[in-house]
């Protein structure tokens, strides 16, 4: 998997994204899929693009991280792919009509987009769509939503204009600034190639899947994420220098590093035998193990050894409790920007001395493949009680979620308030 990584990075998308270049244009790329290093494919091209609900919206943020590492501004979705599932091309005579297709509820795909934001997405792209002469809603795409001037579809007239009018205002703010992050989190990708093939529950509900090495479903840790974790690799931390107090990985800084991670090459951990020495915080959650099958047994159990003997090396349990060396949650001297219990998802961007802070409703942590129609009419309205630390005070604040509805949050010196979006998705007809 190492070797075949290597030949789709120099083989496919750096000459992809060098002839774009050449040729005055830019590069836009969903890697996911491919058999690489995720991370770096999405930092070699223009702008990286993941895509929802056939990927996970928790995907989304490796190609936030490469775009926050990779210093780019956009990171586009394929958006609302197969919402309630698909049938097949074939359907209809051939018109390929997927299920509620033309009847979809916008507050559905609300909570789609809505989870895409909170996971570093902050470029809506409508899925492709069928053509149709004017008054003509006959023809369908089988994995799309059925956008149409037909005025017996939901998604069109004032009602589609007030959806990408939100969409777009999401984007502004989501586009201010820089992604904030504070702990860089090692990026199980030795793990994924070592894991072979998906459970057979996951083949089976999605029958195009095979490896882990695709990293769906990789989530960073719960316990990090008031601290809006980035995932890093070795490719990255390679040229990483600890300075000043923080480490200077590409083009961002983290306070501290965390990996929780089953295997890891003998060079990644040498790396972080490095930066640690310079002074990096490190929480080490488990041991890595070498992957592969040429072994460096004494060489990598010297550097386990090197490694926790460092003062800047802690150790966790399975509970996040310290059991060896500095408390990683105050090693680095940071509080996390939000704290709370059960805290939703959301996504920062940091703006001069502004955070503004999509905060996501707590129901899109819980869509999946294939999504219930009118599911997020279930939604009865929700709240959560944060702290948010920020320039040098703490404010307990209410989050207070209508059914239906996500929230924007502006920090700035003088405290936190709220952002109307000025958005409520209207109940629209069922349809098949």
């Amino acid at each position: 998997m190492h070797t075949l990584s290597g030949y789709v990075l120099r083989e496919f998308y750096q000459p992809f994204a060098e002839n774009a270049t050449r040729n005055h244009c830019f590069s836009r790329a969903q890697c996911g899929g491919a058999p690489t290093d995720l991370l770096t494919a999405f930092t070699l091209v223009d702008i990286p693009e993941t895509e929802a609900i056939l990927y996970e919206p928790c995907f989304s943020k490796i190609a936030a991280s490469a775009a926050t590492l990779g210093d780019k501004d956009a990171v586009t979705a394929e958006t609302f792919t197969c919402a309630y599932g698909w049938t097949s091309l074939r359907y209809n005579n051939f018109r390929g009509h997927s299920p509620h297709q033309g009847k979809e509820q916008i507050a559905d795909l609300r909570l789609i987009c809505d989870a895409l934001f909170a996971n570093g997405t902050n470029q809506i792209i409508w899925h492709g769509m069928p053509f149709n002469h004017l008054g003509d809603s006959s023809n369908y795409f089988y994995t799309t939503c059925q956008l149409s001037m037909h005025p017996e579809n939901n998604l069109t007239g004032q009602q589609l204009t007030d959806f990408n009018r939100y969409m777009g205002t999401v984007q502004s703010y989501m586009r201010r600034g820089r992604n904030y992050t504070d702990v860089a989190v090692y990026m199980p990708l030795e793990d994924a190639w070592m894991g072979g093939a998906y459970p057979p529950e996951v083949n089976e509900q999605m029958k195009w899947l095979w490896g882990q090495y695709e990293m769906r479903f990789i989530q960073t840790p719960e316990q990090l994420k008031g601290r809006q974790p980035m995932w890093v690799n070795e490719h990255f931390l390679r040229d990483a220098q600890y300075k000043d107090g923080v480490l200077h990985c590409g083009a961002t800084t983290f306070n501290s590093l965390y990996s929780e991670v089953e295997y890891m090459e003998l060079s990644a951990l040498q790396t972080l035998v490095r930066l640690a020495g310079e002074g990096l915080p490190v929480c080490l959650a488990r041991l890595p193990k070498e992957p592969g099958k040429v072994k460096h047994e004494e060489e990598y159990r010297a550097a386990i050894d090197k490694l926790l003997s460092l003062p800047t090396v802690s150790r966790q349990s399975a509970d996040g409790r310290p059991t060896v060396g500095r408390d990683f949650a105050g090693a680095s001297g940071v509080l996390p920007l939000i704290e709370g219990e059960n805290l939703p998802d959301f996504w920062v961007r940091e703006d001069g001395d502004d955070y503004y802070v999509f905060v996501a409703n707590p129901m899109t942590q819980t869509i999946k493949y294939p999504l219930e129609y009118e599911y997020a009419f279930t939604d009865k309205g929700s709240e959560r009680e944060i702290t948010v630390n920020h320039h040098g005070k703490s404010e307990r604040l209410t989050l207070q979620f209508r059914p239906n509805e996500s929230l924007l949050l502006h920090i700035s010196p003088a405290g936190t308030d709220f952002i109307d979006l000025n958005y409520s998705a209207p109940h629209l007809p069922t349809g098949m």
